[in-house]
Parts: structure tokens; C-alpha cells; sequence
């Protein structure tokens, strides 16, 4: 498993990210956390690197998890991600507490719902100091009891629309409240946790969505491309536009001039009109 704190400094380049918005929010969180003296700048553009080079999210969320504990005496860590109809949490990664994720499973978002649970319900932070005396630990202390945790301080994720991904948690054996260090920790490890989701989620609905449409071009027969205004010419053809005119789709897109030939002269004129607006 990668050590984001022993490996070598990334270069987070625009063209890995979603926009120039996204980028500059991850700017200013790789600021934030240099500033907060938690995390260093190379361990956070590591952790990046990994998240936008498409490494496996439970991967990425171990190495963020035991970045956190490694913070202070006595913490852990646990991650949870939303399932598809928003009403359980389940335990992505707890690397200090063998067995907790299949012996705890999942909670339930409610108003009772532990720390994680409740704080996804709620839509903001929640910080138990003693899960012996709060209530909303009622149906999970006996749990994770056994595992030392006293206190437990949960912060939901979201997207940056502000649907919820799941919650980020860190557990003390202590029965305190968070101190000022805690709360910062808190709030940078939260925000490159809810990066990894959120790019792990896209680069999934995007798999998925050209899944769909490699299947609808199989079905219906007919191809796609995309057209380079600026060579100009084709640079890309999708397998099926491939299959259609006998092309090996290792090949990649034909040069200018052989999809020209591959087009009568009326659709030849309509595609240069239509790239030249």
C-alpha cells in the first residue's frame, strides 16, 4: 500500500481535474491543511495522486484514515459511505480496529444513529464526548464498547452540490470533547475524503454510462465520434463506428483524409460546416 507521506511530491495537473473550479477548491484545501500544520503539503498531494491516478477508494481511504491516527495518542479512525437509498451507513475502512467492519457493519441514518449516523441526518457536525451517557448511542455502544472507543466526533461529506456521500469519524479512548487540533483535523481530513468519494462515484457513473451507450450502439448499429476542431480531423471513434466501416478499433480514429473518403461528398460538406461554427 502507498505511504503518501514517504512518497514522492505530485504534481496535481488541470487536465486530471473536473474544471478550474474543482482545482482551485483543492488549492485552497491543500492551503488550508499546510496552514493547520496536520497535514504536510506532500502527504495531501499524494493522497491526490492516488485518488486522480484511480487508485481503489477502500486503498485510498486506509492511507487517509492512518494519515489521521497517526496525528495523535489514542485516536482512531473510521470512514463511512451512504448506500444508494440514503438510509445506512457502512463501514469503508477502520485499519486500527481489527474487525470492526464486519462485526459493526453498518448504521442507520436517524436521529439515533450513533455519531456518523446522526450527523449524516442531522447535515452537520456531531461530537459525543462520553457514547456512555448521549443518547443517540443507545443501540450501538455495547458495539463498540469492546473496541475502547469513549468519545466519537463525526462529520458528514458531500459532493459539491451537496448530496451526502457518508460521514468521517475519529474515535478517542478518552470520554472528552474535541480540542481546537481535533476539530481542524477533523475538517481537512473530511474534505480530501469527500474528494475520493465524489471522484470514485463520477468515474463510476461514467463507466457506466458508456456501458449504455457502447450497448446502444451494438443494438441500433450505428457509430459515434468526435471530431478534433483544431487538427482538425477525428479524434476519436467508438468501437461500434469502427465495426461499421471494418476498422480495427486498436487503430484508433482514421486520419483526415481517409475519413474523408469514407463520406459522400454532401455529408463531407455538412461536417465541415458544422466544426467550422
Amino acid at each position: 500500500m502507498t505511504d503518501p507521506g514517504n512518497a514522492e511530491s505530485a504534481e496535481i495537473g488541470e487536465k486530471h481535474l473536473d474544471g478550474p473550479r474543482f482545482l482551485t477548491q483543492i488549492e485552497t484545501r491543500v492551503e488550508r491543511s499546510n496552514e493547520s500544520g496536520l497535514f504536510s503539503i506532500e502527504s495531501v498531494l499524494n493522497i491526490l495522486k492516488l485518488i486522480f491516478a484511480g487508485s481503489p477508494l477502500p486503498e485510498v481511504l486506509t492511507i487517509i484514515a492512518r494519515l489521521v491516527e497517526s496525528q495523535g495518542d489514542g485516536l482512531s479512525c473510521t470512514i463511512w459511505l451512504l448506500d444508494e437509498d440514503g438510509k445506512y451507513l457502512h463501514c469503508a475502512t477502520a485499519p486500527s480496529l481489527p474487525g470492526f467492519v464486519a462485526q459493526i457493519g453498518r448504521a442507520e441514518v436517524c436521529a439515533k444513529g450513533a455519531s456518523c449516523g446522526t450527523a449524516v441526518y442531522r447535515r452537520e457536525p456531531v461530537y459525543v464526548s462520553d457514547i456512555l451517557t448521549d443518547p443517540i448511542w443507545e443501540d450501538y455502544r455495547d458495539r463498540v464498547l469492546p473496541y475502547g472507543i469513549r468519545s466519537a466526533w463525526s462529520r458528514p461529506l458531500f459532493t459539491r452540490e451537496g448530496k451526502s456521500l457518508g460521514a468521517f469519524s475519529i474515535h478517542s479512548r478518552e470520554p472528552r470533547s474535541p480540542s481546537a487540533a481535533d476539530l481542524q483535523l477533523i475538517e481537512n481530513a473530511s474534505d480530501i475524503t469527500g474528494i475520493a468519494i465524489e471522484r470514485h462515484l463520477n468515474e463510476e457513473q461514467l463507466r457506466r454510462t458508456e456501458a449504455y451507450l457502447t450497448e446502444a450502439e451494438r443494438l441500433s448499429h450505428s457509430g459515434s465520434f468526435v471530431w478534433d476542431v483544431h487538427r482538425p480531423g477525428p479524434s476519436y471513434w467508438s468501437a461500434e463506428m469502427c465495426r461499421i466501416h471494418g476498422r480495427d478499433p486498436s487503430q484508433g480514429p482514421p486520419l483526415l483524409e481517409e475519413d474523408r473518403s469514407l463520406h459522400s461528398t454532401e455529408d463531407w460538406a455538412g461536417l465541415m460546416a458544422a466544426a467550422e461554427k
